[in-house]
């Protein structure tokens, strides 16, 4: 047999998964370059605002399109439920405004929600990001996507919603499996969707023996305030929820809480690469001015946002822009897009700080939009502020200086600065 007959039997014949689990990154990742996804999105709402592209879906462009796909939660339903019930059961995320189900999960939702929990998540992300910083103090160097965002973000988990894991690494490990699985696995490759049923199996199993310790506590007079107990102590005081409704809201809750630190990277990203936008955000910041902080970040973020498209199917088929929507079809709403439309955007090219909020789409739009748009709201700008205070802030030389993704997601960003 000669030696190509020998290379051609001994081929492998199937991918094997750390090259499975790259090719995935690979697609994700396309959606990190938001300058040629502006470029695509300006010619598609010049000329193509309503692509239907065959066995993908259709792309929709422009703003009033985007918002009328966002709005009408009968006529185009999210994709993202199957994903959600195999990893952290049936949530709200995925499901139809008119489901029973959808109303008291909201309710249940808000019902461990309190009036002064802004002020509470403001003080405890400023004291968490300005010790991290701190910590970081005499290196002068601190990565602040692994080191301070995502780092920040599960010790808000652990402290709010009362869920600290059994490590932040972990945690933090759990949460991005399965939110890239329900949001970012676009392709469906089975290492990914794999990687967030382990994660998810632990997760759940982890929280569920939490959920029986913390009944003990809640019985007893001795348990903290948080978003789990205060479910728990619902459930003492004789309302009907079960355990497993309680599980599914908690873990679809605070695993959304990724979005948050991806919008920080992405968001941070763009403002450190505007010498004049970031010398006057670390003004404001250095002046306790974080509402105009945060006009900065949320601004900077609409150049690349953590979500430039959002997914829903269209179940009985609609018009839309004067072209007819074929029933089954999955709608890529351009979020990006939107907020760069003329028609609704007003110089959208031109980084501004006085946009009314109708000009965002970061959290999406309409009966679907995100939960924790309040807590990320709170979050990213007290992030931002706290880098933005200390002295010469800038990005380590030549490519640790860059942003690095993990697929989609931010995961390094290495930044210096002039220790006090």
């Amino acid at each position: 047999m000669s030696g190509r007959s020998k290379r051609q039997k001994n081929a492998p014949t199937i991918i094997t998964p750390k090259i499975q689990l790259r090719l995935a990154k690979a697609v994700e990742g396309g959606l990190t370059f938001p300058r040629a996804l502006r470029f695509v999105f300006d010619l598609l709402r010049r000329y193509f605002p309503i692509l239907k592209m065959p066995g993908a879906g259709v792309v929709v462009a422009r703003h009033a399109d985007v918002m009328t796909v966002l709005s009408h939660d009968a006529e185009f339903k999210p994709v993202y439920l199957p994903k959600i019930v195999e990893t952290t059961g049936a949530f709200a995320v995925g499901l139809h405004v008119a489901d029973p189900l959808y109303k008291r999960q909201i309710e249940l939702m808000h019902s461990a929600v309190r009036r002064e929990d802004p002020e509470r998540i403001r003080r405890f992300i400023r004291a968490t990001v300005e010790e991290l910083i701190h910590c970081s103090s005499t290196e002068g160097e601190i990565d602040a996507v692994a080191g301070l965002s995502r780092l920040a973000n599960a010790r808000f988990v652990g402290n709010y919603f009362g869920v600290p894991g059994p490590d932040e690494a972990t945690l933090d490990r759990w949460m991005h499996d399965i939110f890239r699985h329900i949001f970012a696995n676009i392709a469906n490759f089975r290492c990914i969707r794999d990687q967030a049923i382990a994660s998810s199996k632990d997760m759940l199993g982890y929280v569920s023996e939490l959920i029986q310790d913390r009944k003990q506590e809640v019985r007893a007079g001795t348990a903290e305030d948080n978003f789990l107990n205060r479910l728990l102590a619902q459930q003492a005081a004789g309302a009907e929820i079960t355990d497993d409704e309680i599980l599914g809201i908690v873990t679809g809750t605070f695993v959304g809480t990724v979005g948050i630190s991806k919008a920080f990277g992405q968001g941070f990203d763009e403002l450190l690469s505007r010498e004049f936008e970031m010398y006057k955000a670390a003004e404001a910041a250095r002046s306790g001015d974080i509402a105009l902080v945060s006009k900065y970040v949320f601004e900077a973020l609409r150049f690349n946002p953590q979500n430039p498209v959002m997914l829903r199917l269209s179940e009985t088929g609609f018009t839309l822009g004067g072209k007819r929507i074929d029933a089954g079809s999955t709608i890529w709403a351009g979020t990006m897009s939107a907020m760069f439309d003329r028609a609704a955007v007003e110089a959208p090219n031109i980084f501004r700080t006085d946009r009314p909020d109708r000009e965002y789409a970061h959290f999406g739009h309409g009966p679907h939009e995100c939960f924790g748009k309040q807590m990320a709201s709170i979050i990213i700008p007290e992030i931002a502020a706290a880098l933005l205070r200390t002295r010469n802030l800038r990005r380590a030389e030549g490519s640790r200086g860059k942003l690095v993704y993990d697929g989609a997601f931010p995961q390094h960003l290495i930044l210096k600065f002039d220790p006090n």
